[in-house]
């Protein structure tokens, strides 16, 4: 990769490329991390790494997932490291392979950050993850929920 990064996410791609989304990166002036809103893609067949286009929003710990057309979902996440506490968000937005762009779309019901995400029939599944980074012992920041939305 031409960044290195933690906590992006990964999907695959309908050829067989991955894409890694956003993610998080040192900062090279010794501070906290950098939220990444770029993105680049893996051909195994070649083992070489392209830029793809970056996503309107950075964010890490995103729930991600191909769609049955072949675009990548990329949902919630965290926004911001820098803030106490740290900013989480509900917005999504779609990668289109063919034409290497990122579109917002429906966000999610609810704002969270390291949850997992699956398809079931035209809707995303996102599970779990956290709405805080704040460890309450009264309040536990984990979900134990799930949310269905449609991304288009």
């Amino acid at each position: 990769m031409s960044t290195i990064r933690a906590a992006a996410g990964l999907a695959t791609l309908a050829d067989g490329r991955v894409l890694v989304v956003g993610g998080s990166t040192p900062d090279p002036n010794g501070g906290d991390y950098f939220i990444l809103k770029t993105c680049e893609i893996f051909d195994p067949k070649s083992n070489t790494w392209t830029r793809a286009a970056s996503m309107k929003s950075p964010r890490s710990f995103a729930a991600v997932v191909r769609l049955p057309d072949g675009r990548v979902l990329a949902a919630g996440g965290m926004i911001d490291f820098r803030s106490d506490p740290a900013k989480i968000t509900d917005s999504a937005e779609v990668y289109d392979p063919k034409s290497n762009t990122w579109t917002s779309v429906s966000p999610m019901p609810q704002p969270r950050f390291l949850g997992g995400a699956a398809l079931s029939g035209a809707d995303v599944l996102v599970a779990g993850g956290m709405i805080s980074d704040h460890f309450d012992p009264v309040g536990s920041p984990f979900l134990a929920s799930v949310v269905a939305f449609s991304p288009d």
